[in-house]
């Protein structure tokens, strides 16, 4: 899913209060992270997807028409179940045309994107069970 004029805060669990590499660098994480801070506003959703998946199952040129049919047969999910916002630091910010650009969370930019009005503001999904919460049944 891609949002537009949208800020990802770090997850309520995130224990990261600093934006960080990610320690893997081939991992879905280090390439998201490599690819959004070397590119701010360049990927929209969709196109990191596929990029991110290209570099991580290293698939060639010549098979990218193929691996993009196969990849986009089936949904994705959005930034919000990114490691980034959950367990790395990083928010992310969509502009008006749903490119994204990361923003650690010690930064001034993460802290206006956080508070601005205009934008659609939401944490990052949590990455594990916050107290309170409802519990699933083993029947």
């Amino acid at each position: 899913m891609s949002y537009t004029n949208a800020f990802i805060t770090l997850a309520p669990d995130c224990l990261i209060a600093a934006g960080q590499v990610p320690r893997q660098p081939m991992s879905i994480a280090g390439l998201e992270h490599a690819l959004l801070l070397a590119h701010p506003y360049r990927y929209t959703a969709p196109d990191l997807i596929l990029e991110v998946q290209r570099r991580h199952k290293q698939v060639s040129d010549t098979d990218l028409p193929a691996f993009r049919a196969y990849l986009f047969a089936k949904s994705h999910p959005c930034m919000r179940l990114s490691m980034l916002p959950k367990r790395w630091g990083w928010g992310v910010h969509y502009d008006e045309q749903s490119r994204m650009a990361i923003y650690g969370a010690e930064t001034s930019d993460y802290c206006h994107f956080a508070m601005r009005s205009d934008l659609r503001v939401m944490p990052a999904r949590p990455s594990r069970r916050v107290v309170g919460s409802p519990q699933r049944s083993s029947i």
